[in-house]
């Protein structure tokens, strides 16, 4: 693993071989290694990879975030969150599915970017598609004044509504 971190108010930043870490807990890295103080006096070091990796297992389901890449278009998720989609013909009605495409997942305390994508090891977000419906009518309407031209079309897009179950960040930078 290749370890870079940059100091900038606060934030450490890490490169390995397959994501920018950022983390956002305790003091800042100013090389690869942060110190802090303990109550009794004694110095403790913490690489930033721990730090991140500390904060992943104390992170809570509710405050994590995903961006994630479907059918073209990038979508920030939560847990919980249902996202709309172009049509998929495959997709069953509440059967689970994985999104493998991660770009980001983040929380209060930490960041992971991926170079362009994370881990599906490490990072793993469960949706479950919910409806196959089509979008409201959009009405297309041609007119030429004083010639007695008018024409007028509907279309209707279907579309895949995904409801996201989880969103998984497993340690181990």
């Amino acid at each position: 693993m290749h370890v870079y971190s940059l100091d900038y108010k606060g934030v450490g930043i890490i490169k390995n071989n397959s994501a920018w870490c950022i983390s956002r807990t305790g003091s800042s890295c100013p090389k690869r290694f942060s110190s802090s103080v303990k109550e009794d006096g004694a110095v403790e070091s913490m690489s930033c990879v721990e730090k991140v990796e500390k904060s992943i297992k104390q992170t809570t389901k509710a405050n994590v975030f995903a961006v994630v890449h479907v059918k073209g278009s990038q979508y920030k998720v939560t847990v919980d969150d249902s996202i709309v989609i172009a049509h998929t013909h495959n997709m069953k009605l509440g059967e689970e599915i994985y999104l493998h495409k991660v770009l980001c997942v983040g929380s209060p305390d930490f960041t992971l970017f991926g170079t362009p994508v994370l881990d599906s090891k490490n990072v793993i977000v469960k949706a479950v598609p919910v409806e196959h419906t089509q979008t409201p009518k959009m009405i297309s309407f041609k007119f030429q004044r004083r010639k007695r031209y008018q024409r007028k079309k509907g279309h209707r897009r279907k579309i895949t509504i995904l409801r996201i179950r989880d969103i998984i960040v497993k340690p181990g930078l």
